[in-house]
């Protein structure tokens, strides 16, 4: 079949878009030591390795000190396996790493919430406040949390309603509501719709 100019054009356009395509793979830079880490360290993590999990976090950490998002899952991980003491401290380097990150700061509240040491989440709480006075859905949350841990149910309810309202993929503070023995659903029992958590 003769080439006409259209299947001409055309051919020279595919072999251009596979020459940008070939050129973009070759450019592309390999991951960093510290980013195969980081991969090493979730899928450690996810798989239950948790002592490989936290070598991989801590050579990951030792080889970019500055990177907070490291140190805050290492955080979480330790949290989640019972190492309250040493999580917190992560989390508390994790807001001097990254001191102008409001979702830092949050994530070191909760940390101390979901250790049971609320004192200091709503002492870190009253501080994210004061470095983002702007910041109703902190508010909603430290007023939440402060209510549903002094056992007054209602203001709890009410705050954890309008923060859902206004951070619909906030699911922290419910969370915290569903799994609170107030809520009716605590010990393992079966877990209800959200609605249905609510006196």
């Amino acid at each position: 079949m003769p080439r006409t100019p259209r299947r001409t054009a055309i051919g020279l356009m595919v072999c251009g878009l596979l020459g940008m395509w070939t050129a973009a793979i070759a450019g592309a830079q390999e991951p960093t030591e510290r980013e195969v880490l980081m991969l090493g360290a979730r899928n450690a993590w996810r798989l239950g390795a948790y002592d490989q999990a936290i070598a991989r976090y801590r050579l990951a950490i030792e080889r970019d000190p500055t990177q907070w998002d490291a140190v805050e899952e290492l955080g979480w991980l330790l949290l989640a396996i019972g190492r309250t003491d040493e999580a917190i401290r992560q989390f508390e380097a994790a807001t001097t790493l990254a001191p102008d990150n409001l979702t830092v700061w949050r994530n070191r509240a909760r940390a101390y919430g979901w250790a049971f040491a609320y004192e200091p989440a709503l002492d870190t709480f009253d501080v994210i406040l004061k470095r983002f006075p702007s910041d109703a859905a902190t508010e909603l949350e430290r007023n939440g949390k402060r209510a549903l841990w002094l056992g007054r149910l209602r203001p709890a309810q009410a705050a954890f309603e309008r923060l859902a309202e206004l951070e619909p993929n906030n699911t922290e503070a419910l969370l915290i509501w569903h799994r609170s023995p107030h809520s009716g659903n605590a010990h393992g029992r079966r877990r209800r719709s959200t609605a249905a958590c609510w006196p």
